[in-house]
């Protein structure tokens, strides 16, 4: 939402999807559709062996600092991704995502617990040139957010 006008809204209520933009609405169909199935969960990783997710541990690396076992992830639809989370703590420092687009990198820091969940604060997104510095301000879990919100 910019200045009071919703920019860009994705709507996905677990089977079908949609995106509402100012130049209307697309029902998303196919290949997207799979791939906002799959980003539609909270902690995929906690769903790899359900899903049927290829894992493969490509070793240990170093990032800013951080000893890091380094994932190559591979989706039942195909979709190649690496992740790499901290020999010490367990946690998810990085993801890189393969796309038609180029590859999407994430970072993830500053992690604070909240309701007993430790989740990234500061989190940076590069795609090519691009790149975008996220943080977050509070994270408020399961405070009222109507069901018309992602109806379709």
């Amino acid at each position: 939402i910019m200045q009071g006008n919703t920019v860009s809204k994705q709507v996905f209520d677990g089977e079908k999807g949609k995106v509402i933009s100012p130049m209307g609405e697309q029902e998303i169909q196919g290949e997207m559709l799979q791939y906002m199935k799959e980003s539609a969960l909270l902690f995929p990783e906690l769903t790899f062996a359900t899903r049927k997710v290829k894992m493969e541990i490509m070793g240990v690396e170093s990032i800013d600092g951080k000893e890091l076992y380094k994932l190559k992830i591979t989706s039942p639809s195909g979709k190649n991704s690496t992740l790499f989370f901290g020999v010490k703590d367990g946690l998810k420092y990085k993801e890189v995502v393969d796309s038609p687009q180029g590859s999407v990198s994430s970072l993830y820091n500053n992690y604070k617990k909240v309701e007993g969940i430790l989740l990234p604060m500061t989190l940076k997104q590069t795609m090519g040139p691009q790149s975008f510095d996220i943080e977050v301000k509070s994270v408020k879990v399961n405070e009222g957010i109507e069901d018309s919100r992602f109806a379709l």
